[in-house]
């Protein structure tokens, strides 16, 4: 006697599968969507919501202004769904770079946020170390700081108040450095030796060629290349005033009396 294996329906077989297959979509969807509802749930509980700003470090710039900027940030929704004013969520990078942006007297940021519905932000603002001025005939100046950043206008000064930077920027200063890093600790530096040799500087102006006009007080100006070899010629500038006789030296003040010194040849130095 023969046995048959039983027939099974293509048809029916390819139903079952899809019968199947439905009901796991069905069931994967429930679960996702019970997921993303407990997490939009827990994402808007008011447990983890930032509801207090506080601005600390700062003495120019307004605490209101700071609070403004950074409650801009964390208003609204990601997606529609998820508060940026949530503990794990608010945006901390882009509160960190709006700040800088808006605010160029800030140096450093840093921001932290607790439990406690408190966002705070500690900000270290950048000190006037001297002034760019545009030399205009209605001359305006901005505050630059040691690193030669130029980040605010600064106001109307008589007399000498700060050291005076000009050139090498044009148009609006303000987020600009005077040169680059690295001149302006090279030119800073040369100053700075001017003065311990009692050549009081005053102002400071680089040209399109990188030739450096350094005026002195009472009168005078120092001249120099900014590509070339600035210990070398601090130390030709040396040499120079110490060649100077007595009748060109001003002895009840130690300051020299020149109307300049070109220190851009190399070992050959012009002095009038």
């Amino acid at each position: 006697m023969r046995h048959h294996s039983p027939y099974v329906c293509p048809i029916r077989t390819t139903e079952k599968k899809r019968g199947i297959f439905v009901r796991k979509v069905i069931t994967y969807s429930i679960v996702c969507g019970f997921i993303l509802a407990s997490l939009i749930y827990d994402a808007n509980s008011p447990i983890l919501a930032l509801n207090s700003t506080n601005i600390s470090g700062n003495s120019v710039l307004p605490t209101e202004k700071l609070k403004e900027t950074v409650n801009t940030e964390i208003d609204g929704k990601y997606l529609w769904v998820f508060p940026k004013n949530n503990y794990l969520l608010y945006p901390r990078l882009q509160i960190k770079n709006t700040l800088l942006s808006k605010f160029p007297t800030i140096k450093k940021i840093n921001i932290s946020a607790s439990l406690g519905n408190s966002l705070s932000v500690s900000v270290e603002e950048r000190k006037p170390f001297a002034v760019w001025c545009d030399g205009l005939e209605k001359e305006e100046c901005y505050f630059l700081d040691d690193s030669g950043f130029v980040y605010s206008e600064a106001p109307d000064f008589s007399g000498s108040a700060y050291f005076k930077y000009y050139g090498f920027i044009n148009d609006n200063p303000v987020g600009k450095i005077y040169g680059s890093s690295e001149s302006f600790a090279k030119i800073n530096s040369f100053v700075n030796s001017l003065k311990k040799i009692n050549i009081m500087p005053m102002s400071l102006r680089v040209d399109e060629e990188n030739d450096v006009f350094v005026k002195v007080s009472p009168s005078g100006e120092v001249i120099l290349n900014l590509n070339g070899d600035l210990k070398t010629s601090f130390e030709n500038l040396q040499s120079v005033l110490n060649s100077l006789d007595t009748g060109i030296k001003v002895a009840t003040s130690t300051k020299y009396k020149f109307d300049y010194i070109d220190l851009r040849f190399g070992d050959k130095v012009f002095v009038r």
